[in-house]
Parts: structure tokens; sequence; C-alpha cells
């Protein structure tokens, strides 16, 4: 079931505010948007949601997360 950034913010105690952020500079491709402009986060892209916050605690920059997030898009080959 998709879920609205503020259940996100409540499932994983990430604020909206940084949430909203990360979106803003593509971390999240695959979150949905309606027609009145309100995001919704699968199952999955709260696991990316999760991830992003421990590449950030680690001090990794959003350019080397939004290059992982390239890379794990292509799969092995």
């Amino acid at each position: 079931m998709a879920k609205t950034i503020i259940e996100v913010e409540k499932q994983t105690g990430i604020s909206s505010r940084t949430i909203r952020f990360w979106l803003s500079k593509g971390l999240f491709p695959f979150v949905e948007r309606d027609k009145n402009g309100v995001n919704y986060f699968s199952d999955r892209d709260i696991e990316w949601v999760m991830w992003v916050d421990c590449f950030r605690k680690t001090g990794m920059s959003i350019e080397k997360i939004k290059h992982y997030i390239t890379l794990a898009q292509k799969g092995q080959k």
C-alpha cells in the first residue's frame, strides 16, 4: 500500500522535510505523484528512504548517492 510522506516519516523517524529535500534532489526516482502533486511511497521506496538515511549518516554526498542509485537501477551485467 502506498504511503504519503507524513506516513513515511512516522514509520521511519526521518523528518518529512528531509524526505522532501531528498526527493527534490532526485534520490527517489520511482516515487509516484498524483494529479494533485501528492507523492506516494511504495514499500520499495521506503526501503530507499532508509538506505539514503544510512548513506547520509556515513557522510556520503548527495551526488555519490545519486550515482549509486543509477548503478543500482542498471543491475548486474
